[in-house]
């Protein structure tokens, strides 16, 4: 019942919880495995190459002279349980760091909301370097525009909630 359980943001920054950097190679390994046992096989890997792209990110910005020393980091995502893991009454679990953002409830035992997510990258192609290749993330990335194109007039701007993103959270 805590309001910390409904605080949700895909911008990077801190998050309560336990980051991927303060946890032991066996704690990684768990908290990857949550992910890979909740999504689908394509998501979890979606969900690793966002977070493999935060350095990437970081030495794009740092070459273009605008990393605001705002520090990219795959270490920089939280993890955070909300209840028991795996008792009687509904829980929940959320990672969240820069371009991911997923949550998940579970009650006698079943998932009932899968939650509000998100998952984006940046950048959307590496044009070079060790990581050079097309676009991490494509399924729903490529799906969007076809999605905002079918409804009235009426009904995309009621859809469509800002034209562009918020600003980063500050540090």
């Amino acid at each position: 019942d805590t309001a910390e359980r409904f605080a949700w943001d895909y911008r990077p920054g801190p998050r309560q919880g336990l980051s991927l950097g303060a946890m032991t190679p066996s704690q990684r390994d768990a908290a990857m495995a949550i992910v890979g046992a909740a999504m689908s096989e394509r998501g979890a890997r979606e969900a690793g190459a966002i977070i493999a792209l935060e350095p990437i990110l970081g030495e794009i910005e740092r070459r273009a002279g605008r990393s605001d020393g705002m520090r990219r980091d795959p270490e920089l995502y939280w993890f955070a349980v909300f209840g028991q893991a795996g008792g009687r009454l509904p829980w929940s679990w959320r990672v969240g760091g820069h371009h991911l953002a997923a949550q998940t409830t579970v009650a006698d035992g079943r998932v009932i909301g899968p939650a509000p997510s998100f998952l984006g990258a940046n950048p959307a192609t590496v044009s070079g370097g060790p990581f050079a290749g097309p676009r991490r993330i494509r399924g729903e990335e490529t799906l969007a525009p076809a999605l905002l194109a079918t409804p009235t007039p009426a009904h995309r701007g009621a859809a469509v909630a800002a034209r562009a993103a918020p600003p980063p959270l500050p540090a």
